[in-house]
């Protein structure tokens, strides 16, 4: 009788995860929950705000990597690469806005595919690795 009990409970505590998934995964509760990101369109003087501080940004970065060359931390060819590549994200940003990406590898959160307004080229997307 006690090992019956034993494995009765051992069941009951292996499948209740799973009946508990299984009853969320097709909830119609789920689908009417919204996604806590939402994009919103910038005034005219956020869209200001937003570019003067990413421009001090840049200015930052690059004060921070010049200095970096004098102290001879970096060689003045990494320094040029690391000043060109900040030059190539300043004018990407300047063309496709300055929200935050889906980060490393072109990631994409759930609900984001290629009919909603957030999908597109990031800046890893399409690179050649090989």
């Amino acid at each position: 009788m006690r090992k019956a009990l034993l494995i009765i409970a051992i069941v009951i505590l292996v499948l209740t995860p799973i009946a508990a998934y299984a009853i969320m995964a097709y909830s119609p509760a789920r689908s009417n929950v919204g996604y806590t990101y939402s994009r919103q369109e910038l005034t005219q003087q956020q869209e200001e705000d937003l570019q003067e501080s990413y421009q001090q940004m840049i200015d930052l970065r690059k004060e921070t990597i010049n200095k970096m060359v004098q102290d001879g931390l970096l060689t003045e060819e990494q320094g040029q690469q690391a000043l060109e590549q900040l030059d190539e994200m300043a004018d990407y940003h300047a063309e496709n806005g300055y929200a935050f990406g889906y980060g490393m590898m072109g990631g994409c959160r759930i609900g984001f595919d290629a009919d909603d307004d957030f999908y597109g080229r990031g800046r890893m997307r399409g690179y050649n690795w090989n």
